[in-house]
C-alpha cells in the first residue's frame, strides 16, 4: 500500500473528525514520513482541504449515508482521480486498501463502487441558486459567499473566487547578507526559476533555495504592503501591537536601522518566534516582550512615533494559501473578531504621539473587519484622521486600500493609515 495515502488519511482523519489545527498536523506528518512521500503528502491534504465542500457535494450525489471514517478516503480518492496524474485504477485500489487497514474491511467494497462510479460520472449538476452553486464551485463556506455577494455583488464574488495564484513562493531577500544579484546567482546555480516582485528586494521562486537561511525570508507581498505603507523613517519609535511571528516588526527594523522596534505578542511561546525570527535575519533593534494588544499598556501611552496594528481577522484574504480557513472559520467568527480588532485598535491609539501614524491592517476582505474599524476608529477618537501614502506600484493612496488579489495582483490585504493631529 503506497505510504502518502495511509499518512495522508491519518493527517486529514484527524483535522475533520478531531478538529486539529492542519498546519502543525500536516508538520508532524512530514517529520514522520519518508522523504520520497512527503510532495505527494502535501498535495493531498492541502488538495481535499481546499477543495473539500466540492468533493463532499460529489461524493453525496452518489453516496447519500457515507460513515465519517470513511469519508476522508472517498475524499483522498475522488481528489486523486480529478487533480493527480495517477492511474485511476491505482487510486481505487490504494483507497480500498486503506478502508481495510483503517478496520472497515466490511466497507471496501462501498469504497470501490463508489469511486468506480464517481470516476465515470466527471459531470455532474450544480446547485441551481447562486450563493449555493458559487460555494460548490469554488469550494467556499455559503456563509461567506452569501456575505461577499451582500457587500460586493454577484459578479465580484465570482471573479475573486475564481482567482487562482500563481503557484510560486514569495520572498524578501536580506540585502544586509547578500545582494540581490548575487542571490540570483545561487537561484541560478539551483536551477529554480523565479519572477520579478513589486519590490526590488523581492522574488517569486518555484522552490526553496538549499542556502544560509539568513539570506531570505518568505514573506508575502501583502505584509511588505502594510511595512512599505507606514513609512517609518528617521531615529523613531515603532510599536508593532500584534507582532509575532515578527515578519513585519523585523522588516521594518531592516528598512530603518535607525529606529527601536517593539514587538508584542500576547503569548510567550510566540514573542519566541519574533526573537528567533529577529536572531536569523540578524536584527538587533527590536524588542520583543508579552503584551496583550486587548488591554491598555499605560507605559505604552502617546510613546511611539509610529504603531503598527496588524489586528487578529479571520484570514478570508488569504484562503487560497491556507485552504484550512475555509473548513474552519464560521460566520460567527467575523463578529467577535470584529469586537476585538476595535478593542485592540483603540488601544493601539493611544500609544501613538501627537503628529504620529498608526497603521491598521488585516488579511482578510469583509467590511466588518476592515473599513467598518476604521470609520469606527474615526468617530470615537477625533484626534486621528486618515493620513495618504505612497505604494510601489499603486502609486498615492488617500487612507485606506483594500487589495483583492484578481485585480491587484495582492493577497487580500486591508490597510489604513491614520495621523494623530
Amino acid at each position: 500500500m503506497n505510504a502518502a495515502f495511509i499518512k495522508s488519511y491519518k493527517c486529514l482523519d484527524n483535522i475533520f473528525r478531531k478538529g486539529a489545527f492542519s498546519g502543525i498536523e500536516l508538520n508532524e506528518t512530514l517529520l514522520d514520513s519518508a522523504e520520497k512521500d512527503r510532495p505527494l503528502i502535501t498535495k493531498i491534504v492541502y488538495g481535499v482541504l481546499d477543495k473539500n465542500i466540492l468533493l463532499e457535494y460529489e461524493i453525496k450525489i452518489y453516496a447519500s449515508k457515507v460513515k465519517p471514517a470513511v469519508m476522508p478516503i472517498l475524499k483522498i480518492g475522488l481528489y486523486a482521480l480529478r487533480y493527480l496524474s495517477i492511474p485511476q485504477f491505482a487510486v481505487i485500489n490504494e483507497c480500498v486498501e486503506l478502508t481495510k487497514s483503517i478496520g472497515k474491511k466490511e466497507l471496501a467494497g462501498f469504497t470501490n463502487a463508489t469511486l468506480r462510479n464517481l470516476s465515470l460520472k466527471k459531470d455532474f449538476p450544480l446547485p441551481e441558486n447562486d450563493e449555493e452553486k458559487l460555494s460548490v464551485r469554488y469550494s467556499f463556506p455559503l456563509w461567506g459567499v452569501k456575505k461577499l455577494i451582500a457587500q460586493k455583488g454577484l459578479e465580484f464574488t465570482e471573479k475573486f473566487l475564481a482567482y487562482e495564484p500563481p503557484r510560486l513562493t514569495h520572498i524578501r531577500i536580506n540585502l544586509d547578507a547578500i545582494s540581490v544579484k548575487d542571490f540570483c546567482g545561487l537561484l541560478n546555480a539551483q536551477n529554480i526559476k523565479y519572477q520579478k516582485s513589486i519590490f526590488e528586494d523581492a522574488l517569486f521562486v518555484d522552490g526553496m533555495p538549499k542556502t544560509n537561511k539568513k539570506y531570505f525570508t518568505p514573506m508575502s507581498v501583502g505584509s511588505m504592503v502594510v511595512v512599505k505603507a507606514l513609512e517609518a523613517q528617521g531615529e523613531c519609535e515603532i510599536l508593532d501591537v500584534c507582532a509575532a511571528p515578527g515578519g513585519k516588526s523585523v522588516y521594518m527594523a531592516q528598512s530603518d536601522r535607525s529606529a527601536a522596534v517593539t514587538a508584542c505578542d500576547i503569548y510567550p511561546h510566540r514573542v519566541e518566534l519574533i526573537k528567533s525570527y529577529a536572531k536569523r535575519m540578524g536584527v538587533k533593534n527590536v524588542q520583543a516582550l508579552v503584551c496583550d494588544g486587548a488591554e491598555f499598556n499605560p507605559e505604552f501611552e502617546n510613546k511611539f512615533d509610529y504603531v503598527l496594528c496588524d489586528a487578529p481577522c479571520s484570514g478570508m484574504g488569504v484562503f487560497y494559501d491556507k485552504p484550512d480557513i475555509k473548513f474552519f472559520r464560521q460566520e460567527k467568527d467575523i463578529e467577535e473578531l470584529s469586537a476585538l480588532q476595535k478593542k485592540i485598535l483603540l488601544n493601539a491609539a493611544e500609544y501613538v504621539k501627537k503628529g504620529g501614524f498608526l497603521m491598521y491592517s488585516t488579511c482578510t476582505v469583509f467590511d466588518e473587519e476592515n473599513a467598518q474599524n476604521a470609520d469606527f476608529l474615526l468617530k470615537h477618537n477625533h484626534e486621528f484622521e486618515l493620513s495618504s501614502f505612497d505604494l510601489p506600484k499603486f502609486g498615492q493612496i488617500g487612507g485606506e486600500k483594500q487589495f483583492y488579489p484578481h485585480i491587484d495582483g495582492v493577497e487580500g490585504y486591508y490597510i489604513a493609515k491614520f495621523i494623530k493631529k
